[in-house]
């Protein structure tokens, strides 16, 4: 009878460790991923991207705010983009959470292009909505394209795609 009692409490031990393991190890690779690779970091205030390798270099503790993750879209925290003008090889990255303008104009989420005349002060916007990136014209006087199509409703925006307003041809990639 005491050989029952000594063989439940092996199990009921042994069921506690195994708990305590699974627990741990679960835990662990909250923390740990090698499937992420930092390439320089984010401004959390205006979303524009440091590709400085040395961006993180003398920081220490804990890395708080945004860290952008390149050629990827964190779901419902909005899409990172690389817009290349094509007209003169300039490229920027951005992180759109809610819109980014392209215009004329300079300011906050806004992709200025001021040496081209033919684009309106804000002439388009990329903006998200549900998990999908999208392209609106906003009534602009020489219209948006896309893929060398003219917009005139909200337009869903695939990586690879190409806009065109006034002279200036961009590529935009996530």
């Amino acid at each position: 009878m005491e050989w029952i009692i000594y063989t439940i409490l092996a199990v009921v031990i042994l069921a506690a460790a195994v708990v305590c393991v699974c627990v741990f190890a679960k835990t662990r690779s909250d923390f740990s991923r090698n499937d992420v690779h930092i390439n320089g970091g984010a401004d959390i205030q205006t979303g524009r991207v440091s590709r400085d390798q040395n961006y993180f270099k003398g920081m220490t503790g804990k890395l708080g705010g945004t860290v952008v993750v390149e050629g990827s879209r964190a779901k419902n925290r909005g899409f990172f983009i690389e817009i290349m003008n094509i007209s003169n090889g300039d490229k920027a990255d951005f992180n759109v959470n809610n819109e980014l303008i392209i215009g004329r104009i300079s300011g906050e989420n806004v992709y200025a292009l001021p040496n081209d005349l033919m684009v309106s002060k804000q002439h388009c916007r990329l903006f998200v909505s549900g998990s999908d990136l999208y392209l609106e014209d906003l009534g602009s006087a020489n219209h948006t394209y896309l893929n060398g199509t003219i917009i005139t409703e909200p337009t869903n925006i695939q990586s690879g795609d190409t806009i065109r307003l006034g002279k200036t041809e961009l590529g935009i990639v996530y």
